[in-house]
Order: structure tokens, then sequence, then C-alpha cells
């Protein structure tokens, strides 16, 4: 367990207990407050008792006195900075943290103020210059802090930590997935450089990779993922739970790469099944990806629909010709782009001059063999002995074809 004094000044108003990692947890750090005069050097006691109607400075360091107490050495103690009672440390009657007994305690730290002599010798010194207490430590005019009670467990395993949600949202989504996108800007640089050293120094942070964990479910469960393997630097670990689509071979039921349309699989069999991208824990199907389409369609073009299929289109697509982000498929089709599906078309003769038909026969032969999907190119010989320059149609209807299949494959809002 570790124990955080957060301010250390005369009588001093308690403050909550701050986090330990639970590599440090079994420590106790006092800090000296921003607004004291200093540096000072000295001893740091920690008193911590279960004598409820004493002060905890008052029942240690002498004989008879039976509260624990820890005392560790500073020099030049700056106001802001925390000096640290560590498993280590020595102390009395209980000789470490570790050893100390579970339970709640009042705990007290004091400090018995050095001052620096110089002897005739030309030796210097510090010391405690007597106050005329007789040496007493826990009664000599100094800095001690008003008694707090404790929970203390030197053998806990989860320590308490300050736990930070943020919220991001984009034009285009609540989240911006903690990533730099092309469509939202560097989000992860605003977050990580700027937001965390902010807070870190506002609430008195440990600054630490090793200190900075990462969790969170669905969106938050992929960026888990994506802030721990892009800065592995920066987190110590990430639990990451049920993310989002972390493979685009699977976005859900669609295959980015592969499939031509995001709502049916790719066959050339009738009927198809729709895919559905929702279920109940029972497997029974909720929502098509072509309902959910037609509704972000209805809510708003452009990906300005706030809803999933645009937050990821949005996340980790590109920027289209007019500024807008893309959207990976027509939301009124289904229809998958940029893609080469049925969009070549090869036309020569079979006796080409310069002999070009040998070199798209070895072409064809290629393609033949892709699949998943299936290419849908088409492959045309002028026979019979039909020369360079041979085009099967006119060019007034090589126009009129090329606009059909525009027609035909026009993205929708």
């Amino acid at each position: 367990m570790r124990i955080t004094l957060r301010r250390f000044t005369l009588f001093a108003i308690a403050h909550a207990l701050l986090v330990a990692t639970a590599g440090h947890a079994q420590r106790v750090d006092v800090q000296y407050a921003a607004g004291l005069k200093g540096p000072r050097s000295g001893r740091v006691f920690v008193v911590l008792s279960r004598i409820a109607d004493r002060e905890p400075r008052l029942v240690a360091g002498s004989f008879g006195a039976t509260a624990p107490f820890f005392g560790a050495g500073v020099n030049n103690w700056k106001p802001g900075e925390n000096a640290v009672i560590t498993a280590d440390t020595l102390g009395d009657p209980v000789a470490t943290l570790r050893q100390l007994p579970a339970g709640e305690y009042t705990v007290q730290a004091v400090l018995n103020v050095y001052t620096q002599v110089t002897r005739a010798d030309g030796h210097t010194l510090w010391a405690h210059w007597d106050q005329w207490e007789g040496q007493h430590w826990n009664v000599s005019p100094g800095l001690v802090r008003e008694p707090t009670k404790v929970q203390w467990d030197p053998k806990s395993t989860t320590p308490r930590r300050v736990t930070i949600t943020w919220q991001h949202p984009t034009p285009w989504y609540d989240d911006s997935y903690a990533v730099n996108s092309v469509n939202t800007g560097p989000y992860q640089d605003v977050l990580l450089n700027e937001l965390v050293p902010e807070l870190e120094k506002r609430y008195r942070l440990n600054p630490e990779a090793n200190s900075r964990f990462l969790t969170g479910g669905s969106t938050g469960g992929w960026e888990s993922l994506a802030l721990q393997i892009q800065r592995p630097d920066f987190f110590g670990g990430a639990r990451c739970l049920y993310p989002d689509p972390v493979d685009v071979r699977r976005n859900q039921l669609v295959d980015n790469y592969a499939d031509t349309n995001a709502f049916t699989p790719n066959s050339d069999t009738s009927p198809v099944p729709e895919r559905y991208m929702m279920q109940t824990e029972e497997g029974q199907p909720q929502v098509t990806v072509r309902q959910m389409s037609q509704r972000e369609a209805v809510l708003g073009t452009k990906a300005r629909s706030g809803q999933q299929f645009d937050a990821f289109d949005v996340r980790y697509g590109p920027v289209g010709q007019d500024g807008y982000p893309r959207r990976l498929w027509d939301r009124r089709t289904g229809t998958i782009g940029p893609s080469m599906t049925g969009k070549l078309h090869t036309y020569v003769g079979d006796m080409d001059r310069h002999h070009l038909q040998l070199a798209v026969h070895l072409m064809e032969e290629d393609v033949a063999k892709l699949d998943g999907p299936t290419p849908n190119f088409t492959f045309e010989y002028g026979r019979p002995k039909k020369p360079h320059g041979w085009q099967p149609m006119t060019n007034a209807e090589l126009v009129k074809t090329m606009e059909k299949y525009r027609q035909d494959r026009v993205v929708r809002p």
C-alpha cells in the first residue's frame, strides 16, 4: 500500500489519499507544500498510531512510546517535492512498512528542522538547534501535519489509482478513436502531448509510462489497443475489452479488401443472404448492414450521420476530393470502392503488327487465376487477321459504354 500526504504544512487539513503503482505499494509520500518557504533540511518522521486520544507524534520515538514511526533524511527539500518512506526505510518498533500490521491508523508527518552551523575548526554541520524543548523532535517547533486516518494493508494487490475518462468528440462521431487521422486531425498528439501532461502536473500524478495504464470497451477497447501499439513508450500496458474491429478483413462481417459489396457476400448463386451487423446473445439476427447503411444515408450525407460505419470510415479512410471523408461503400447499394472489379476491358487484333496480342493473352491467363472477388475483366481479340489499331466499336460507342457503366455505379449519399 502507498500513502501520499499531499500537503506538508503547519496544521494542514488532510487531503484524500492518492494512488500507488503495485511496484511501489508499500510506501508513504510526504509533500512539502508549495506555498511554504524553503528549502529546508532535516529529518522527516512518519508516525502511524492506533491510539485515539493523542496525536501520533506524541506517542512515538521515546521509551514507553509504542506507535510505529519511520524516519528519512532530507537535504535542501524544496516546496512541491516529495520525501519518501519506502518499504526499506528503517522504523521503530516495527522495522519496515512491510511488517506493519494491516488495519486503520492515524498517520502524521513531522519535519525535525536542521540548522547549518560552522565549527571553529571550519567544519560545516547540519543539526537540530534545540528550541528549549530538550531535543524532543516531536514537540520542537517545526513543520507538523495534522493527523489523518488511513486504511493500511501492506499486502494489498489493488492499489488505488486516479481514473481518467476523456471526452474527445469530433464533427463526425462522439469519439476521435484517439488517433491522428487525415479526416479529424491530430487528436492523439493533443491528448498525449497536451492533456495528459497538464493533468499530471495539476493533480500531481506520476508522469511515468509504467504508471499509465489503459482500459476500455468497444470503441474504448479499440483505442486501448491502438494507443498501446502506437505509443509503447508512453503507456505501461492495456486491458482491452470487446474492441471494435481490429482487422478490416473482418469489419464485423465485411471483408474490406475482398468483398465487392457490403450487403451480401461474394457469390454468383442466388438467393444471396443479407449480412447482419448486430445479433442477440442467442445469435438471433437484429439489424442488417443494409438497414444500418440506409439509416446513415438518411441521417447525413458525406459521412455526417454520426453513426458507426461513418465513424469507421472517418477513422482510417481517406479524404475525398471534396474534402469530406470518403465512405467505403455506397450507403444505398452497398458497393465497395474503389475497386477494379468490372473496370478493365482490353481489345487487340489477333495479328497485331507489333505482336502486342501475345502479352495480352498472358495477362488474360493470369487474371483467370484471380479470385475473391472475381475480377470480371473482358478481353476481345479482333479476328480474323485484325492488325494494330483494331477496336470493336467506334469511339462514340466506347463513350456510351463508359457512361452506362458510370450511371450503373454512381455513388449516392
